[in-house]
């Protein structure tokens, strides 16, 4: 699902709103049930992951970086770096995964770091991924990584692109200018849907891990009153 807008605050506020940063009033954004707004951070990490063009690498071990929206997550840490195309690349580190990182992202490239972000966000296949504006800064190859990716992942993919013309391949277009009316909902990239009307609490228990039911590609949003940020 690619996010478009003549402004690029309405992007801005639309990609917030996905990832749970922040939401506005009379918005609502559900992953598999479960609305983001009542959700603690680490539980929110587990249904949603996020790589945006501005974020910062955490001191701390490669792998680490790369669980650390599921540190408890069962999948390789080796395999979440082949899927971006950084495994060669941190086996050839002198302490490969338990390299520490350290000023945003040292010893790896700026490129490097945002490969390192995506395979963060990606990591155990959440319900939904955002990505924010990092399909042209993934370097040599980079399209082909996101090209993969796009054709393969399981869940949904909302992406705010600089170069949304070189989209990788068929996409859902959100139209951010034209909204959506009254309470109704419009389907978006088939298991996001967007609407108006906040119909109360998600319900039942936050999620564990991100396994199970929380796992499964379900996620829809709603879009703010008129004349609220993002409409």
């Amino acid at each position: 699902m690619l996010l478009a807008s003549r402004e690029e605050s309405r992007v801005r506020a639309a990609v917030a709103a996905l990832s749970g940063a922040a939401v506005p009033g009379g918005a609502w954004v559900r992953v598999s049930g479960y609305d983001l707004t009542e959700l603690p951070g680490t539980q929110r990490r587990l249904l949603v992951g996020v790589a945006g063009c501005d974020d910062v690498l955490e001191r701390g071990t490669v792998a680490r970086a790369v669980r650390y929206r599921d540190p408890d997550g069962d999948v390789q840490v080796a395999a979440a770096l082949a899927r971006v195309g950084l495994v060669e690349r941190v086996a050839g580190l002198e302490k490969g995964e338990r390299t520490q990182l350290r000023r945003g992202g040292e010893p790896l490239s700026t490129a490097e770091r945002t490969r390192l972000l995506l395979a963060r966000a990606a990591y155990g296949d959440p319900p939904l991924v955002v990505l924010d504006r990092i399909d042209t800064r993934l370097g040599e190859g980079g399209r082909e990584i996101l090209a993969d990716l796009w054709a393969t992942y399981p869940g949904v993919l909302a992406v705010a692109s600089e170069a949304p013309a070189a989209r990788p391949g068929p996409v859902t277009e959100w139209d951010l200018d034209r909204g959506t009316a009254g309470h109704a909902a419009v389907t978006l990239a088939g298991a996001v849907a967007a609407g108006r009307d906040r119909d109360g609490g998600a319900g039942g228990p936050a999620p564990a891990r991100s396994d199970g039911a929380a796992r499964q590609p379900a996620a829809s949003a709603a879009t703010p009153p008129a004349g609220a940020p993002g409409e």
